[in-house]
């Protein structure tokens, strides 16, 4: 099922996040670095397929980024949902639930 791309409040709300945390987890400036955070990366977990506002995988767990699929097959170390109230009943319910069946 495709859902509807976000409403413009809730698409920046989600790359000013990107954005705060893209410079000190990712690339280092200020904070601890290691880190690989993804604007809505594609995630296979099992039978699930889930895409979240943001993800987050330890380098020390993905030393390099998937090159030859679309998806990412490794769960993330971290995820975020920026709720709308268009999405926050599907974020809750069944995203919560298929990260937790993953060992989340």
């Amino acid at each position: 099922m495709r859902r509807p791309r976000p409403r413009p409040k809730h698409a920046n709300a989600s790359s000013t996040l990107t954005g705060d945390l893209n410079a000190p987890f990712d690339r280092k400036p200020g904070g601890p670095g290691g880190w690989w955070i993804i604007d809505e990366p594609e995630l296979h977990l099992g039978s699930d397929v889930l895409v979240p506002d943001l993800a987050g995988w330890r380098r020390e767990r993905m030393p390099k980024l998937p090159t030859e699929e679309a998806f990412f097959a490794l769960p993330p170390d971290w995820v975020c949902e920026v709720f709308s109230p268009g999405t926050e009943g599907i974020d809750k319910s069944t995203c919560v639930k298929a990260f937790h069946i993953c060992g989340w």
